[in-house]
């Protein structure tokens, strides 16, 4: 999954990219009467952003945003593994992408930073949230160093 950002005269330019994990599959985005995909969530996409960001900064405040990652999630897998070699800490995320889902969700995909003393500089998440729910489901993730 890519998303690109472009200033007014300027070209485009990839903002942030992460793989599909395997078997996932990229949700179909909602449509507007005029075809055009309807915008993401912004209060739920700075939540979820903050969730990750609270759940790798090891802050165990997972949730207070009314937010959960799923309990199969790649960064529930990969945390015991990264924090027992390195120490990882995001101090925030860049912009954040995303749409409404036909059936209702949303769909998020954005990237957060290290502080650059660390060994992982970017983590890039894919992630949906279906319909009412609360539970932060994994698409796709990258580390970028």
């Amino acid at each position: 999954m890519l998303a690109f950002i472009r200033t007014p005269g300027q070209p485009f330019k990839l903002a942030v990219a992460a793989p599909m994990h395997r078997g996932r599959r990229m949700p179909k985005p909602r449509l507007d009467a005029d075809g055009y995909i309807t915008g993401m969530d912004t209060l739920a996409a700075g939540a979820v952003a903050h969730e990750y960001q609270n759940f790798w900064n090891n802050e165990k405040k997972e949730g207070a945003s009314g937010y959960r990652l799923a309990k199969d999630s790649y960064s529930r897998k990969a945390f015991p593994a990264v924090h027992k070699g390195a120490y990882v800490a995001f101090a925030g995320h860049g912009s954040i992408f995303g749409f409404r889902t036909a059936d209702g969700g949303s769909f998020f995909l954005f990237g957060m930073v290290n502080d650059p003393k660390h060994v992982n500089q970017v983590l890039s998440e894919a992630l949906l949230v279906p319909q009412g729910s609360r539970t932060i489901q994994e698409l796709g993730a990258d580390w970028f160093s």
